[in-house]
């Protein structure tokens, strides 16, 4: 079931669009460890160069096409791990990987998208300002959640 995920994520990521990023070259591999897998997503920019990658997992399932968990009951998906290196940070890169979901984690009836961002760098701010996100506050202050349904 998990290469099914991994083929589902492959045909999504090829309609994501930037100029720095070579969907052709994005690799998406399973990994198998003794009591769990994960999804693996490698980016690569048009030389090659490593630009981020997205883990994803369980024990949340992994909804097909999407760069979210979802957890068991399917109230809320998550952006579990999406690393960017620091080099690609101020190119919209992992604004735009998020946004590129967003539309399938609603069509999917999932209710809430959280997200943990940092606040030393700015980014708890600019998911804040720019698209919505509002702090859960509760346990971890950098945890950020958005109602889309």
């Amino acid at each position: 079931m998990l290469n099914n995920y991994a083929d589902f994520l492959n045909e999504k990521l090829s309609g994501f669009r930037h100029p720095e990023i070579d969907s052709a070259k994005t690799l998406v591999t399973t990994n198998e460890y003794d009591d769990y897998s994960v999804l693996e997503v490698r980016i690569f920019d048009n030389d090659g160069s490593y630009v981020g990658k997205d883990v994803i997992h369980p024990p949340f399932v992994s909804v097909p096409g999407l760069l979210f968990r979802v957890n068991n009951d399917g109230t809320e998906g998550s952006v579990d791990m999406l690393y960017i290196n620091p080099e690609y940070s101020s190119q919209r890169i992992g604004t735009e990987l998020f946004l590129h979901f967003e539309p399938s984690a609603r069509e999917a009836g999932i209710p809430v998208l959280s997200l943990i961002a940092d606040d030393e760098t700015g980014a708890q701010q600019y998911w804040i300002e720019k698209h919505g996100f509002e702090s859960a506050g509760e346990d971890d202050h950098r945890l950020l959640v958005k109602k889309i349904n």
